[in-house]
C-alpha cells in the first residue's frame, strides 16, 4: 500500500496547491518547497518528501493564513509518514509498510467524525439557518436548474426541513462503514463529496481520497486496478455524462471563471464511477478482493502500530477540540457547520461553554472615527461585528491611515471592558500582538441567527 499511498498523497498536495491562495506572490517559496516533497513522493516516496510536505503545508498553516481543514489533514499525514519513518530506521522493518495504513485510518476517521461532531449545534440542525440548507439553495438556484425543473428545484430549496438531519446521518454513516466496512465507507464518501465539490470545495474530495487507498487491502487495489485497465472507457463515458450534466445545470459559466474546479469536478465524477462500478460488482471476489472485508484496523494491527495509531488519534482529538476551548476555530473539519463559539452565540449540543479558556472574539462597543459622509454607517456596522484579534489588528491599520485625531475606542474582550484613549498611538494597541496563524473567522454577526455562518 505504500508506494500507491505516497504517489496519492503527492497528488493531494498537487490539488492543493492549485488553490488560489497557494497561488500568490507570497506563498511562492513555501509552494515551491511543498511542490518538491509532492514530486519526490510522486517519484519513489522518499522519506524527504514526507519532510518537506510536511515543511510546506505546515508553513501554510501557521504563517500564510491558510483555514483550509484539508492543510491540516495533509500536515498530520504528513507526519504520520515521518513518525514511521523514523520507527524503520530504529530498527521495526516494515513499519512504513504495516504502520502507516493504520495511522492513516485513524486520522482520516477523526476528521470525518469531527465534521459529524461541529455540526451537532442548534443552527445547523435548524433548516432556517442551516448550512445543508444554503448549500442547496444555490445548487438548485441555478438559472438553468430552474428552467429544468422549477418546481422540484423551488420543493428541495424551500421545503427541505429534514435535509441538515439527513446530511449528518450521511456523515455518520460515512464514518461507520470506514469503520466496519471500510471499502463501502469510501465510495459513501466519495459520494457525499460530489456535491461538496461542486458548490463549495473544488481540492477537499482529491486530498481526502489520498487517504482513501489505506482502506483498502492489497487484493482490493488491485483488483481497482483490474477494474480500470478492463472498464476504462465506459468508467469516463458515464463519469463524462454525468459532469457535462452538472456543467449545464449548476453554475453556469464556471468553466470560463474557473476552469481548474470544473477539472477536478470531472476528476471526482471518474472517482465516483469507478469506486461504484468496482464495489459495487465485487470485482474478481475470486482473488478476494471482494470489498466485503474490514481490511487492516486496529484489531488487526501489532501493538507499535497501535500505539502510532492512537498517538495521531489523540492529536485529531486535540486538534478537534480547540474550538471548544476557543484556541482556534480553522483547521478543525468546522467549515460549512454553522458552529458558534463565542460566548453570547454559543451553540454546541455537544460541549458546554464552559470548557473555553476565553471568549476569543473583540466586540467593539465605541469608536470614534473621523467625520464623513460614512462614518455613521461605519460605526453601525463594526459595532454589529465581532473581531478576531488578527482582523481586529489589521483593521486598526486602515482605520488609523484615514484619521487625523485620537481614534478613542472602547472595547469587551474576554468578559473585561478596555477604554482606549488613542488606538493609533504607538502603545495604543490594548493587546498582545496576534499571531501570524488565521485562527478565527475575521468578523462575525452578533446577531446568532444567520443563515450558514462558517
Amino acid at each position: 500500500v505504500y508506494p500507491i499511498y505516497a504517489r496519492a498523497y503527492g497528488l493531494a498536495t498537487l490539488a492543493r496547491l492549485s488553490l488560489p491562495d497557494a497561488m500568490e506572490g507570497r506563498w511562492l517559496l513555501v509552494a515551491l518547497v511543498h511542490l518538491a516533497g509532492a514530486s519526490m513522493l510522486l517519484f519513489n516516496g522518499c522519506i524527504l518528501g514526507w519532510l518537506l510536505c510536511l515543511i510546506g503545508a505546515l508553513s501554510g498553516v501557521l504563517w500564510l493564513g491558510d483555514v483550509l481543514t484539508q492543510s491540516a489533514y495533509l500536515v498530520l499525514c504528513a507526519l504520520s509518514a515521518l513518525g514511521c519513518a523514523m520507527a524503520q530506521w530504529r530498527g521495526r522493518d516494515g513499519f512504513l509498510r504495516d504502520g502507516l495504513p493504520v495511522a492513516i485510518r485513524v486520522v482520516t476517521v477523526g476528521f470525518y467524525a469531527w465534521a459529524v461532531i461541529h455540526k451537532l449545534n442548534r443552527d445547523f440542525l435548524d433548516s432556517g439557518t442551516s448550512c445543508a440548507n444554503g448549500g442547496l439553495e444555490r445548487l438548485v438556484s441555478s438559472s438553468r436548474f430552474v428552467e429544468f425543473s422549477q418546481w422540484f428545484g423551488a420543493t428541495l430549496a424551500t421545503d427541505a426541513r429534514a435535509w441538515p438531519i439527513v446530511y449528518v446521518a450521511i456523515e455518520l454513516g460515512v464514518v461507520a462503514l470506514l469503520l466496519r466496512r471500510p471499502a463501502w465507507g469510501v465510495l459513501c464518501a466519495a459520494m457525499m463529496h460530489v456535491p461538496l465539490t461542486i458548490i463549495f470545495a473544488p481540492s477537499f474530495a482529491l486530498v481526502m481520497a489520498s487517504g482513501w487507498v489505506c482502506f483498502f487491502r492489497i487484493a482490493e487495489l488491485e483488483a481497482l486496478g483490474r477494474s480500470f485497465r478492463h472498464w476504462w472507457r465506459w468508467i469516463l463515458l458515464v463519469a463524462g455524462g454525468a459532469w457535462c450534466v452538472s456543467q449545464r445545470l449548476f453554475f453556469v459559466g464556471r468553466w470560463s471563471t474557473d476552469p481548474d474546479w470544473c477539472i477536478k469536478e470531472g476528476l471526482v465524477w471518474i472517482l465516483v464511477v469507478w469506486l461504484g462500478l468496482t464495489i459495487v460488482r465485487r470485482a474478481d471476489a475470486q482473488h478476494e478482493g471482494d470489498f466485503r472485508g474490514p481490511g487492516v484496523w486496529l484489531d488487526r494491527a501489532a501493538r507499535p502500530e497501535k500505539c502510532w495509531a492512537l498517538v495521531m488519534g489523540l492529536l485529531v482529538v486535540a486538534n478537534g477540540l480547540t474550538p471548544y476551548l476557543g484556541l482556534q476555530f480553522h483547521h478543525t473539519g468546522a467549515m460549512l457547520s454553522n458552529l458558534r463559539i463565542d460566548a453570547a452565540c454559543h451553540n454546541s449540543l455537544i460541549f458546554p461553554l464552559g470548557l473555553q479558556v476565553r471568549d476569543p472574539y473583540v466586540r467593539i462597543e465605541s469608536i470614534g472615527l473621523a467625520p464623513g459622509p460614512t462614518t455613521a454607517d461605519s460605526v453601525a456596522y463594526i459595532q454589529s461585528r465581532l473581531f478576531s484579534m488578527r482582523a481586529l489588528y489589521r483593521a486598526r491599520r486602515r482605520w488609523c491611515a484615514k484619521q487625523t485625531e485620537a481614534l478613542v475606542v472602547t472595547v469587551t474582550h474576554g468578559g473585561r471592558r478596555v477604554e482606549v484613549p488613542n488606538l493609533c498611538a504607538e502603545q495604543g494597541w490594548p493587546f498582545g500582538l496576534p499571531l501570524p496563524m488565521r485562527r478565527f473567522q475575521a468578523t462575525l454577526p452578533r446577531t446568532c441567527h444567520q443563515r450558514c455562518i462558517h
